[in-house]
């Protein structure tokens, strides 16, 4: 599922086709939400009502009309969130990714210096601690 999900993800702009597989259709709409509802070195978050109005002017032309009324469905009954992007935050050993915001949790045997990766926007960064708090350094070649 994971490499249908690489490949899909790339076929956004034929996502209403179907041509490209469920999957990659389901993908399209839950990772533009995903994307428009989380925090960004560019830009603030997208209030979800906003980003939900702008996936639905998108029906029909970039997303499959049935699996954006379906995932609509699905937010109305409180099944879907916006991202996990926070989920870690209030954990005692939990780093921001210096590059896209999310949370990740730190092994009990991290030290300082180590090198660690986002599981969101894969780039690198160097984990420091400060008066007993963690921050990331990012790195310039990731």
């Amino acid at each position: 599922m994971i490499d249908l999900a690489k490949t899909m993800h790339f076929q956004r702009q034929f996502s209403c086709s179907h041509s490209v597989r469920i999957e990659g259709r389901i993908i399209a709409v839950a990772d533009t939400f995903d994307a428009m509802t989380s925090k960004r070195s560019y830009r603030q978050i997208i209030e979800p009502e906003k980003a939900l109005a702008e996936i639905k002017q998108c029906r029909g032309t970039q997303f499959d009309p049935k699996i954006v009324n379906a995932f609509l469905k699905c937010y109305k009954k409180g099944k879907i969130e916006p991202l996990l992007q926070t989920y870690y935050k209030n954990q005692k050993n939990s780093i921001a990714c210096p590059f896209c915001s999310t949370y990740s949790k730190i092994a009990d045997i991290s030290e300082p210096e180590d090198i660690l990766e986002c599981n969101v926007c894969h780039r690198r960064f160097i984990l420091k601690k400060k008066n007993d708090k963690w921050h990331g350094e990012l790195i310039a070649e990731s």
